[in-house]
């Protein structure tokens, strides 16, 4: 069915953004619900026909801190006001190296490296994660 076909859905029920998604996206994306979200705060959604709901699935973006928490919604706008996104394998940029998390890892991986090459050889572990 091609979108032709379709009324344009834009304040339409489910099933009309349901017709939209059968002829827009490869079949082979699944989906559990027939629910198109108009909106969200915190654990709860609110579908484009205005039904709320508990978001028991939140995306893995969501899950620990809601929808929209003030202080990730600050950190967006704040990166957005610097660039929305470049490729790292192009251009580099330094919140991809250096937040607080990354850092941390680095320090570790940096002082076993170091720790290694004094003591003359790496570990059998170290070893085979190279090979």
């Amino acid at each position: 069915m091609g979108l032709e076909s379709v009324s344009n859905p834009q304040s339409q029920s489910n099933a009309e953004w349901m017709k939209w998604r059968s002829a827009a996206v490869a079949r082979g994306i699944a989906h559990s619900t027939e629910i198109f979200t108009e909106r969200a705060a915190n654990a709860e959604l609110w579908d484009v026909e205005g039904r709320r709901y508990v978001d028991f699935a939140g995306g893995i973006a969501v899950v620990n801190t809601g929808h929209r928490h003030p202080k990730v919604m600050a950190a967006v706008k704040a990166q957005m006001e610097r660039f929305t996104h470049t490729c790292f394998q192009v251009t580099l940029y330094d919140t991809y190296v250096a937040t607080p998390a990354i850092r941390s890892l680095a320090r570790r991986r940096l002082r076993c490296s170091t720790s290694s090459r004094k003591n003359g050889s790496l570990t059998a572990r170290s070893r085979s994660a190279r090979a």
